[in-house]
């Protein structure tokens, strides 16, 4: 393997997998800024793009609630970029009527994303049992049972994940 394929590799690995940033990498590398962001274009030129991959790892590696909350984010930013976009038209809109209908359609988007839904048990079961014993945990400290802390915090993810799946089969 060419030494240019192996840097490759490994700056790939760095950004990617470690999160690093181009200066960052050029530092630990000792090469150039300039190196790292030519192998990011070269391989998104061929449709392998470096931030959607580390984007998307990030994502597949948070909880349930987090990703719930990071759908969300992304659908309210969306959501406001389609506003954004359609603002003028709806400005050049005379009548009040067709207007309202119109913003009407951005606002219940937006209400029925806020509102938990049926359907999203999954996301709603992962948040409520972690505060659930968010809440546990915090009243064990206060009444010094140390043995349930531990027990909680050695289990918190797999009681999290049981109460998920019992939710969504009692759905």
């Amino acid at each position: 393997m060419t030494k240019q394929k192996s840097n490759k590799a490994v700056i790939k690995k760095l950004y990617i997998d470690k999160g690093l940033g181009d200066s960052e990498i050029a530092t630990r590398l000792n090469i150039s800024r300039g190196t790292v962001s030519y192998h990011k274009k070269k391989d998104k030129e061929a449709g392998i793009d470096w931030d959607e991959i580390r984007a998307s790892k990030k994502y597949n590696n948070l909880t349930s609630s987090e990703n719930f909350e990071k759908d969300q984010q992304q659908f309210l930013t969306t959501l406001f970029n389609a506003f954004e976009k359609e603002k003028e038209n709806i400005e050049k809109i005379e009548d009040p009527a067709e207007r309202l209908t119109k913003l009407n359609a951005f606002a219940n988007n937006y209400y029925k994303l806020k509102r938990p839904s049926v359907n999203d048990c999954k996301g709603v079961a992962d948040k409520a049992s972690r505060l659930a014993l968010e809440t546990i945990i915090d009243f064990s400290e206060q009444h010094n049972k140390n043995d349930v802390i531990d027990f909680l915090s050695d289990y918190f993810e797999d009681i999290v994940a049981q109460t998920v799946e019992k939710v969504k089969k009692h759905k």
